[in-house]
């Protein structure tokens, strides 16, 4: 059987970075105060930009933020961020195959 991870998604990824915040803490008035982000180059994934009937798959609120689809051996997750092309992306639609194909594949939109 053919992998498609050692195929494709290894050999033709892009090198991205993800941006995590660390813990943060609540003040002494009880607001919380979020932890400073870190930006760890961990990420490999392959872009493509969202469009045709990819864009079927997303719900209909979801579709007109999409832009590029990333499929990665990576776990990513809804509302994680990702620097690709110098800019942040939010996760906003995620389908995790990773038991039955060894990947995921995610919907990226712009932050404003």
């Amino acid at each position: 059987m053919i992998d498609l991870g050692e195929l494709v998604i290894d050999q033709e990824a892009n090198a991205l970075i993800t941006v995590r915040a660390k813990s943060g803490a609540y003040d002494t008035a009880g607001k919380w105060i979020a932890g400073p982000a870190v930006d760890t180059p961990d990420l490999k994934a392959v872009v493509q930009p969202a469009g045709g009937r990819k864009l079927n798959d997303l719900p209909e609120g979801v579709r007109a933020s999409a832009q590029f689809f990333l499929w990665t051996r990576f776990d990513l997750a809804l509302d994680n961020v990702v620097l690709y092309a110098g800019e942040q992306w939010r996760v906003v639609f995620a389908w995790p195959r990773r038991v039955e194909a060894g990947y995921t594949r995610v919907a990226i939109g712009k932050l404003k």
